[in-house]
């Protein structure tokens, strides 16, 4: 994987990261509104994983973030 790319995937967990803790929610009240595991969130934000567009687009409602806040770089 090209390091530009590798840069973009780390923004974006950090500021799934980010998101999660500005709106006083965890990884696991996260996971069970998605109906996903805990473990899958917390790969989201290691990225060890990448989400795929529709738990994105899910994510970001619950955070009330748009998905390019949480894609684009800084």
């Amino acid at each position: 994987m090209p390091a530009q790319k590798i840069n973009e995937a780390i923004l974006s967990g950090r500021k799934i990261k980010m998101a999660i803790v500005q709106q006083g929610l965890t990884q696991e009240k996260i996971a069970k509104r998605m109906g996903v595991t805990q473990s899958t969130v917390s790969y989201w934000i290691s990225d060890i994983d990448r989400i795929s567009v529709g738990n994105l687009k899910r994510l970001c409602k619950i955070l009330s973030v748009s998905p390019a806040e949480i894609l684009k770089g800084e």
